[in-house]
């Protein structure tokens, strides 16, 4: 759970391209504010899922398009995997329809295009918006426990329609026996 009070916010940059994470790196040095920025980097879905497994992470500024998923499907298995995470999406892809997507199905917290660092979005408004989206743990959180429960509720349900149960009477016999005077032959 992320704070202010603390001045720092850990960041998991989820990148694949080396160099744009250099670059994103030496633009998170820039940043001069009351806060101090570390971050760590992990080039594909798995390894930040595997990351996330373990505390200090405050928000994920999250590439779509990595070795191991294309686009929103990417999204969605890291939300599968950890929807408590807050989520910065930062892509080349910058569609407004894309944007939406991210943002309506409450998957991202933020969404920004990549070539948008260092001209129209500068490295103060850059590390507020992460802190923005880490805010929303609080409220994540409680949507994440929702989303685990329902998903809980419908695998359980799933399981108890697939599972056979020996003492279960059938159909017919159960409604032979809350009718018993009516003749069945011709009914069934």
């Amino acid at each position: 759970r992320w704070d202010v009070m603390n001045n720092t916010i850990n960041i998991l940059i989820v990148e694949d391209n080396q160099t744009f994470i250099d670059v994103l790196g030496m633009f998170l040095s820039e940043y001069k504010g009351s806060l101090l920025v570390t971050w760590e980097t992990c080039t594909s879905l798995a390894a930040a899922i595997q990351r996330l497994e373990e505390p200090g992470i405050d928000v994920c500024l999250f590439d779509l398009n990595l070795p191991n998923g294309k686009g929103i499907e990417t999204l969605l298995r890291l939300y599968d995997a950890y929807p408590e995470v807050p989520v910065v999406v930062l892509t080349a892809d910058v569609s407004e329809e894309l944007k939406k997507i991210c943002l309506s199905l409450g998957r991202a917290d933020d969404f920004m295009g990549k070539f948008e660092l260092g001209t129209s979005v500068k490295v103060g408004e850059f590390v507020w918006r992460l802190c923005n989206a880490a805010r929303s743990f609080d409220k994540r959180s409680e949507v994440a426990r929702q989303y685990r429960d329902l998903k809980a509720k419908i695998t359980s349900e799933k399981e108890l329609c697939l599972k056979p149960d020996d003492s279960s009477i059938s159909v017919e016999s159960d409604v032979k026996a809350r009718n018993p005077k009516k003749d069945w032959r011709r009914v069934i």
